[in-house]
């Protein structure tokens, strides 16, 4: 019997899903098997899966060759819009705001794209591409004030901490993916990574699976990661952590 189209959209969301709440491995196996048979099918969605999948594994050459062949035989905002995803959870924001942005030039008006555009830019601290992404809601739709105003004052304060360090947004992002790497054997809890912004700085934690004894040594291994990386002003400005989580 063939296998109806959605599929692959429900398949990416529950990969979606494992992004915020864990990954399970024994569900990641069976969603790969079944991009497996949805490939027969529809070529284009199940390259999406695969490389969502890949993603997750932190598999940065099968994600880019999964998507990178789904855009060959047909690129479509939605195909653009999942390989930002899958590179963010790989904390490759740079890159993933690229890809974004492809998607967009495709789909401009797309509300549900111009959401998740906005919460990429924020979460890689690139304030001009949050305020233009900010911009081109409010000619659609608007926004609550109070979430607005919420949203202006983290900006800001990014804003004034990155100009008064000499910083750029791309250099905090590249921070943080060499922070990931050494983190990954020890399992994140959830893929995306907590962060703070005050005065001080920016403050980003790391939520792992495993025992404090075990955070403990994957924040230290982070640390010598960080450590082996010429010194610069945005060393300054971010601090990392890890913790175990409180489900452990």
């Amino acid at each position: 019997m063939p296998i109806p189209q959605e599929s692959a959209a429900q398949l990416i969301d529950e990969i979606n899903s494992m992004v915020q709440h864990g990954v399970d491995k024994v569900r990641l196996l069976r969603i790969r098997q079944e991009a497996d048979k949805l490939e027969k099918i529809d070529f284009v969605s199940a390259k999406r899966v695969k490389g969502m999948v890949a993603s997750l594994e932190f598999d940065r050459a099968s994600v880019r060759a999964e998507f990178d062949a789904a855009i060959r035989e047909g690129w479509t905002s939605t195909v653009y819009s999942d390989y930002s995803s899958a590179l963010a959870n790989m904390y490759d924001f740079v890159s993933a705001i690229e890809m974004m942005e492809n998607s967009l030039k495709i789909s401009p008006n797309n509300m549900a794209l111009l959401q998740t555009a906005l919460m990429l830019h924020t979460e890689a601290y690139d304030v001009d591409g949050s305020r233009s992404v900010i911009s081109e809601i409010q000619k659609m739709v608007g926004f609550e004030r109070e979430g607005l105003v919420q949203l202006d004052n983290r900006l800001m304060a990014i804003e004034s901490i990155l100009r008064a360090a000499g910083v750029t947004w791309q250099e905090v992002c590249e921070r943080i993916q060499i922070a990931s790497v050494p983190l990954i054997p020890y399992g994140l809890a959830t893929i995306r990574q907590v962060s703070m912004v005050d005065e001080d700085g920016i403050f980003v934690q790391f939520i792992l699976n495993g025992s404090p004894d075990k955070s403990s040594e994957a924040a230290s291994r982070m640390l010598d990661a960080i450590a082996e990386v010429e010194f610069s002003a945005v060393d300054k400005v971010i601090t990392f952590s890890c913790m175990s989580s409180p489900c452990q």
